[in-house]
């Protein structure tokens, strides 16, 4: 155990199960591996250039920091713990559970093991990632009450967003190929970007900033006064756009456009014979015809 401002420095070595608490520090140097660590109550975790922790718990009042070239693997953040991923740091498999923080700060990396869109940050209920300026998420996993916060510069990619989970994206944060499940929520605040995010049945994406090729296969985009939404497909899903926000080129199949702001051309088809809705302040007009534009500036 280490702790009262005690340390322990592994280097080219290996340590485990190692507990660290009240201003205790553990520093995994260049070539040290450290595994099964506890971080809680004012201690510390700094891992440097070419340094491994896998499997640590930070909990309350715990530290994780991940320097450039250090990796930390299979983290565990509870209610009160914090992992800080620096510049050049990397972060896998981290799970974020109810309280506990992930900050992916500039030049920081948060990454699923496969390198892929398959099982990278889990935030679970009452958990929270930020990924700020020069950050990046890849393959997100937001469960319910889970929040990942994206702020300007700052990137996240392949996301997902289940039940009861929130994804942010503030101004000048950007997301990639977010999904988002029944009853998840996207919001895309004024100078944000959202771009092919596809919307399941029951999921929502609110945008106030800018939405672009956007599938509500089954769900609900929401664009709102003075957001602009271009190249969504709506099949089986809603589009509503509320008065001061902006639609370009939608393609509606078998589903639904409230048309309150205003379009610049599109195309209402029918799918598999089922007509799409078209409703222009508030009133509906099923279409049968396969393909109608829509020129409706100012609507």
């Amino acid at each position: 155990m280490i702790s009262s401002g005690g340390a322990e420095i592994v280097a080219g070595g290996t340590s485990s199960d190692t507990i660290v608490l009240f201003g205790g520090i553990e520093t995994i140097q260049a070539g040290g591996v450290a595994s099964g660590s506890t971080i809680s109550s004012g201690g510390a975790e700094i891992i440097s250039a070419l340094a491994i922790a896998s499997n640590t718990f930070v909990l309350s009042s715990g530290v994780q920091a991940i320097s450039g070239g250090g990796i930390a693997v299979s983290a565990t953040i509870s209610s009160g713990g914090v992992q800080d991923i620096l510049s050049g740091g990397v972060a896998i498999d981290t799970t974020i559970l109810s309280g506990g923080s992930q900050t992916v700060e500039a030049g920081g990396l948060a990454i699923d093991s496969g390198g892929s869109f398959e099982s990278g940050t889990i935030i679970s209920s009452g958990g929270e990632l930020i990924v700020s300026s020069d950050g990046l998420s890849f393959s997100a996993t937001i469960l319910s009450s889970g929040l990942l916060v994206v702020s300007s510069g700052g990137e996240v990619i392949g996301a997902t967003v289940e039940s009861g989970g929130e994804q942010d994206l503030g101004s000048g944060g950007v997301g990639y190929f977010t999904t988002v499940g029944s009853s998840g929520l996207e919001v895309v605040s004024v100078g944000g970007v959202a771009n092919a995010t596809t919307i399941v049945s029951g999921g929502v994406e609110d945008v106030y900033g800018s939405a672009l090729g956007t599938l509500a296969s089954g769900g609900l985009q929401v664009v709102l006064s003075g957001g602009f939404a271009s190249g969504t497909e709506v099949e089986f899903g809603v589009e509503t756009v509320s008065a001061g926000g902006l639609v370009s080129g939608v393609g509606v199949d078998g589903g639904v456009l409230n048309l309150y702001g205003s379009a610049e051309g599109g195309s209402i088809g029918s799918y598999f014979g089922v007509g799409a809705l078209l409703s222009v302040g508030g009133v509906e007009t099923i279409f049968s015809l396969s393909l109608i534009h829509i020129f409706t500036p100012g609507c």
